[in-house]
């Protein structure tokens, strides 16, 4: 799936648009969804709402390693040092050890894979030589981006005091990455992967689902569950962003019914595009803020592993 260049900068002034009623409401605090290929906007829901960013911090950190690698400062085939501040670093993990070696190649695909909190804690030593520095340097690429509601505090996104986002950010972010590197999508399909003999499965339950082939899961108790999404549905390629769902079985369920809604949203259907005083091209939105409904414009399927999957989380644990 190829992310046009402008797709990006079309949603993020929802606040001066004029909307209309949209028959899709999500439980979740925040949503967004667009279609790459047309650059137009097919949903958004209070897309502006400032959410602790949890695990979706780690793909800004790839982001920022993989311009490091495609400039020729870093190799994916380097072996990188695990530091006993990395290996203890808690929350999900990949199990990396103190003292081991382990390719750069590898820790990235445990950021992806696993939300591997102790292998983005390595890479951001290894890349910027502290983990403060590499912070300094994700908050540079997201002012660059122009996502201006955006602050990181962490390179893996463990609760920390000011870390926020908006999910019309994330769609930001996520295009941006997706257009400067579409290789990285190898990462995050990948379905499990092993390290020190302990086999770990995506954390994304959706992966293989309803034609979705990426992005990103996160959750804190803060947050809430959020999820980057990437699908190709009835010939429509798809960007969404969903953001603070309070569990992971109405995470999985609403993400199922905001990519329903876009794949069957009818071209003629879909808001028109207007242009602002400056003649910026932007995008009228669909708003489903306020109530929530249950009501939905296609059926949808519903996944075998939505029924397994827990309703609420304890502690901060990424994911």
């Amino acid at each position: 799936m190829r992310v046009p260049a402008v797709c990006c900068f079309l949603f993020f002034v929802f606040a001066a648009l004029p909307v209309k009623a949209s028959p899709l409401a999500l439980e979740a605090g925040s949503a967004v969804l667009m279609d790459t290929r047309s650059q137009r906007l097919l949903y958004e829901q209070d897309s502006t709402r400032k959410i602790p960013p949890a695990s979706l911090t780690k793909v800004m950190s790839m982001f920022v390693v993989l311009d490091a690698v495609k400039a020729g400062k870093l190799s994916l085939r380097a072996p990188v040092r695990i530091s006993k501040a990395a290996a203890c670093v808690g929350g999900s993990k990949m199990h990396l050890r103190a003292g081991e070696r382990v390719r750069l190649d590898d820790l990235l695909r445990g950021m992806a894979v696993v939300s591997a909190n102790d292998a983005s804690a390595a890479v951001a030593e290894y890349a910027a030589g502290s983990q403060a520095a590499f912070v300094a340097m994700m908050n540079r690429k997201a002012a660059q981006l122009g996502m201006k509601n955006t602050v990181f505090k962490t390179p893996h996104g463990l609760p920390a005091k000011g870390q926020v986002t908006t999910a019309a950010d994330m769609l930001r972010l996520a295009c941006r990455y997706l257009e400067a590197h579409p290789s990285a999508r190898h990462y995050h399909s990948t379905p499990a992967m092993l390290h020190n003999g302990m086999l770990m499965q995506n954390t994304n339950k959706l992966l293989g689902h309803d034609a979705v082939s990426g992005l990103k899961t996160g959750f804190t108790r803060e947050s809430g569950y959020n999820i980057i999404l990437t699908s190709t549905r009835r010939g429509r390629e798809m960007v969404g962003v969903l953001m603070n769902a309070p569990s992971a079985e109405v995470r999985t369920r609403e993400a199922q019914r905001l990519l329903e809604y876009g794949a069957h949203l009818k071209v003629a259907d879909a808001p028109a595009s207007r242009r602002s005083a400056k003649g910026t091209t932007m995008q009228t939105v669909s708003s489903a803020a306020g109530k929530r409904s249950k009501a939905s414009p296609a059926p949808r399927r519903v996944l075998p592993q939505t029924a397994s999957l827990p309703t609420s989380a304890q502690g901060s644990r990424l994911h």
